[in-house]
């Protein structure tokens, strides 16, 4: 604890070790232009939060690390590593009084107050959109499609949790394939053509994007469109009662495997904390998932997916993605 406490109220701000830093942090964004995945993504808040702040990339412009100051460092860590903003967190066999306790002792100069104006969080605003950036030099198509969903405050986040479970992921080099009980990957292996693809479910205050990654070659991006919408609307209309026993159990799992740990653990109870004010233990989370019958998951899937505008961003050999308007079209189905 004294050794954190040092860190974070006594650091020293070196002239030659910023430069130093600066100039990994720059080796290290030119490393993340190679990875399609990250550059994926980005473009994906770029283009769904177009004109607020969560449209920036986590690393920022390479403009704005070469010309950070030391003055600039010190005006982030007055405004920032407060109180407010921090939480001491523990793991493992350790005495919680004896941890408050060092808290008290090493943490008691860190300023409970801002020093300038507390920051307000303004609402960020989603728009259904596309980008593309076709280079047909590289081998596979990198897309990321997505909806916008409720915030990480909302219990809905449970059922589309459920959901990002029944859509999956699969790899080429997985054994499972003809013989799943995935759809999607069912109607898919047979093309041998998708090198991989993963749900995701990302979480901010007041919005999130819950959609799949995929890559593969560029000649079967419309079919596999057209199977992932398939499979999304099967989730508003058409799920059984198998998949959502299923999900449960494979997102319970998930969950127990992702806490395994105590890193894992302390990353999980900090982030709860400062989210939410306090940390949801796993035996409530189960509730809430056992919780969800087939018709709410219907109810969750249709108030977010159907009928709603996607956004895409795709990058690579990206000439055969369907046009946007087939794919805003395929976002509901005229039942009779």
């Amino acid at each position: 604890v004294d050794i954190l406490a040092d860190i974070v109220t006594n650091t020293k701000l070196d002239e030659h070790q910023i430069e130093e830093e600066r100039g990994v942090i720059l080796k290290r964004l030119q490393e993340a232009e190679s990875d399609y995945k990250l550059v994926t993504y980005d473009y994906l808040h770029l283009s769904a939060y177009q004109g607020t702040p969560l449209s920036q990339t986590v690393m920022g412009p390479t403009a704005n690390i070469k010309k950070l100051s030391k003055e600039d460092i010190k005006f982030y860590v007055r405004n920032n590593f407060v109180a407010p903003r921090m939480a001491l967190v523990g793991s493992g066999d350790f005495n919680h009084d004896e941890l408050v306790k060092l808290a008290q002792k090493y943490f008691s100069s860190v300023p409970h107050t801002y020093t300038t104006e507390i920051p307000v969080l303004k609402p960020c605003r989603y728009t259904g959109s596309e980008i593309r950036d076709r280079d047909d030099w590289l081998p596979f198509a990198h897309i990321a499609v997505a909806i916008d969903t409720c915030g990480h405050n909302s219990t809905d986040i449970y059922g589309l949790m459920l959901a990002k479970t029944i859509v999956g992921n699969w790899d080429k080099t997985f054994q499972t394939g003809e013989h799943t009980v995935n759809k999607l990957i069912h109607n898919i292996y047979k093309e041998k053509r998708c090198h991989s693809f993963e749900s995701f479910h990302t979480l901010y205050r007041d919005t999130g994007l819950w959609g799949c990654y995929f890559v593969m070659d560029g000649m079967v991006l419309d079919d596999f469109m057209f199977n992932l919408q398939n499979e999304w609307m099967r989730l508003c209309v058409a799920i059984t009662e198998t998949d959502l026993q299923i999900a449960k159990n494979q997102l319970r799992t998930n969950l127990l495997e992702s806490l395994d740990g105590t890193t894992p653990n302390c990353a999980d109870i900090g982030r709860q904390v400062l989210h939410y004010g306090k940390r949801t233990p796993l035996s409530e989370v189960d509730e809430h998932i056992q919780s969800i019958d087939l018709k709410q998951l219907k109810a969750i899937c249709s108030k977010y997916i159907y009928d709603r505008c996607p956004v895409i961003a795709a990058v690579g050999p990206v000439e055969g993605m369907t046009d946007y308007n087939r794919v805003r079209a395929n976002m509901y189905w005229l039942r009779v």
